[in-house]
């Protein structure tokens, strides 16, 4: 890297004196060679013709190489630059330690509150992330999430290991129910608990008074949940469109083998603890 830099400063510094100097040099070496053509006329010895005309073509030469100098300099130096901010780049990156695996949401960090619900820091709440569907309501999900009408699907992410937190992928797969119980290293499972569409249709028949968004719940209406999502799910980012597509909507998901006060809503709020 020092060396680079040196010859980045050197290369600036010709640079610099054939801006202010380049005119001048080829001034006086095009004045040269006119005055030695206008010799050449009168020339009769050939041993000084042909030193008058070997002069020409070194000037000739010579006044080429002034000319395109400073183009060299300058594509030299563009080259030497882009070096030094990729060499400059890589290292700022090997400074910055790597994001942790989604694998890591597999297990506690030990880290869990000596209260009730006893969560570590997987589930606490973080900043609301702008959320692409609307939210159901507290009333709305504890009904229908046991309803026998209520289907329950699994969601894989294999090599979860290889894939850092937060970012969003195309690694998650449905996982068919003769599946269920093969484990498989680094893999996230996932349990949804689903609603098909047409049962959830607004012409279906509602139980009086209870209303189906989160945003449709007006105080002293019902318990709302909180607007925060928790931390393993916007570490996660579960794709829950594979569902979707066959028709069915997210009313709960959790970790295979969690507990039930770490099962979440489909925008990654926590079921049981409703305001």
């Amino acid at each position: 890297m020092e060396y680079l830099t040196d010859r980045a400063a050197q290369l600036e510094y010709k640079i610099s004196i054939y801006k202010n100097h380049r005119k001048t040099i080829e001034d006086k070496m095009t004045k040269e060679i006119e005055q030695i053509q206008a010799l050449m006329w009168n020339v009769q010895d050939q041993q000084c013709f042909e030193y008058l005309f070997s002069r020409v073509t070194i000037l000739e030469d010579r006044l080429k190489c002034v000319r395109e100098a400073e183009p060299k300099l300058l594509d030299d130096l563009a080259n030497v630059r882009a070096i030094i901010v990729q060499l400059e780049w890589g290292l700022e990156q090997q400074a910055i330690p790597p994001l942790p695996s989604k694998a890591t949401m597999l297990f506690s960090p030990g880290d869990e509150s000596p209260r009730y619900p006893y969560l570590d820091s997987r589930y606490c709440q973080v900043d609301k992330a702008e959320q692409s569907r609307r939210s159901f309501s507290w009333g709305f999900i504890t009904r229908y999430s046991a309803d026998p009408e209520s289907r329950r699907f699994r969601i894989r992410h294999s090599k979860a290991h290889e894939c850092p937190v937060h970012e969003p992928c195309d690694h998650w797969r449905y996982l068919d129910p003769r599946e269920w119980a093969t484990q498989e290293e680094n893999a996230v499972d996932m349990q949804l608990i689903c609603m098909h569409s047409k049962s959830i249709a607004p012409d279906k028949h509602w139980i009086e008074g209870m209303k189906m968004y989160d945003d449709e719940v007006r105080d002293k209406e019902g318990p709302k949940y909180t607007d925060r999502p928790c931390y393993i799910f916007d570490a996660l980012k579960p794709d829950f469109s594979i569902v979707e597509k066959l028709g069915f909507q997210v009313l709960t998901w959790n970790l295979v083998g969690a507990r039930w006060e770490e099962v979440m809503d489909q925008c990654g709020r926590l079921i049981q603890q409703p305001l």
